[in-house]
């Protein structure tokens, strides 16, 4: 099986989507009778493309933002079409079985010989729209609806979005498959644990907080960073939140007056390499992860991979992500349950040594083994769909 997959994503900062799709890229190149192969929107390559470096990426991103939200729009719509210019010439050229794409909706490859799997992550930006920015809902709308179904299989990531998208769009659940991911290697606890030790230098040498709770993820409206911050506030115990992450997009007045009345407990440190994340997530009292909606929830992963407890909302897919293994909140509006949560995790050793090992058991459950054996199934059924 020769499969070319969108590589763009890979090309940009390491978020959500480019570690799922690194991650079984790597692991579906070591199955037998089966070859993958990387299209950057220009040329086709055999190795995976490197991904970005991350202040370069964020700097000319948020440049891009600064423009009028209909301008970015057109510019989006504009490489699309390159892109799927480009894409069908490569595709006239050589033959591929399957073409795989993971970003906002499948292509157009109307008249070309080849199957067409699509990943599709969540629909936040159908059910959560006021929460993403212009451009982006303006774009998911211009064409999501026409192009889903060019596709020939769906996958998600969870049996809640492939429910979700099949009763939002009328989708065949026969051509939909729900399919785990997995925790990234490198956040698999392999020995003792790590110290993540000093700040960077442009914070002056300061210490990590001796205690504190972990806030990792995109900072945008969905995540929900204000009810962890006002719970931090009603919270009796007197650890830190260390917030780490991508700037993202939205309102982020909460932080300014978190910072007034928390000080030097509220630590807004932006996007870390994987080595820093991972010493955090060890050494953290809890994950504190309140988000309105998700679906699948990789940070669930990777803090219970590597031994840390658990605090996340019950929605969406994060409960069939964390199972039995998490201290869920169900009101995502009140602080005071969080509040609750985060002292309880922060006073009971018995309790919190309870969700380290009950998460740890939990992530053995994932595999990208498991995701790559059954991700390369739906391709082959979307072979047979294309040729009959």
């Amino acid at each position: 099986m020769k499969i070319l997959v969108n590589a763009t994503p890979l090309k940009g900062l390491v978020t959500g989507i480019s570690r799922y799709l690194s991650n079984l890229c790597r692991e579906m190149e070591r199955l037998p009778d089966t070859e993958v192969f990387y299209f950057d929107g220009f040329r086709v390559c055999e190795k995976m493309p490197a991904g970005a470096r991350p202040h370069e990426w964020i700097r000319k991103t948020d440049r891009i933002w600064k423009l009028p939200a209909p301008m970015v729009t057109a510019l989006r719509v504009g490489f699309l079409f390159v892109y799927e210019r480009n894409l069908k010439r490569v595709l006239k050229k050589r033959r591929f079985d399957v073409y795989h794409d993971a970003g906002f909706f499948p292509c157009d490859l109307k008249g070309l010989d080849v199957a067409q799997a699509f990943t599709l992550h969540d629909l936040s930006l159908i059910k959560l729209k006021r929460m993403h920015t212009r451009d982006r809902a303006l774009f998911h709308d211009l064409f999501f609806k026409r192009r889903i179904f060019k596709a020939d299989q769906v996958i998600t990531p969870s049996e809640y979005i492939r429910r979700e998208f099949c009763e939002e769009t009328g989708f065949l659940t026969s051509r939909v498959s729900a399919i785990a991911e997995a925790c990234d290697p490198f956040f698999v606890e392999t020995g003792g644990r790590e110290k993540p030790g000093r700040l960077p230098p442009e914070t002056s040498g300061e210490e990590w907080p001796e205690k504190y709770f972990l806030f990792a993820g995109t900072l945008e409206p969905r995540k929900n960073l204000s009810l962890a911050l006002e719970a931090l506030e009603m919270a009796k115990n007197d650890a830190s939140l260390v917030i780490v992450g991508w700037e993202g997009w939205g309102d982020k007045s909460c932080l300014e007056k978190a910072r007034r009345s928390l000080g030097r407990r509220i630590v807004v440190r932006g996007y870390l390499d994987d080595a820093l994340l991972r010493a955090l997530y060890q050494n953290a009292l809890a994950l504190v992860y309140p988000s309105f909606y998700e679906g699948f929830g990789l940070p669930l992963l990777e803090a219970m991979s590597l031994g840390c407890p658990v605090i996340c909302s019950h929605t969406s897919a994060l409960p069939e992500v964390a199972g039995d293994a998490a201290f869920f909140i169900h009101d995502l509006h009140d602080p005071r349950p969080l509040a609750g949560a985060m002292d309880r995790v922060a006073a009971d050793d018995f309790f919190r040594e309870k969700l380290r090992q009950k998460g740890r058991d939990r992530a053995k459950g994932f595999s990208w083994k498991k995701t790559a054996a059954q991700t390369r199934e739906v391709f082959e059924k979307a072979m047979e769909r294309s040729v009959s």
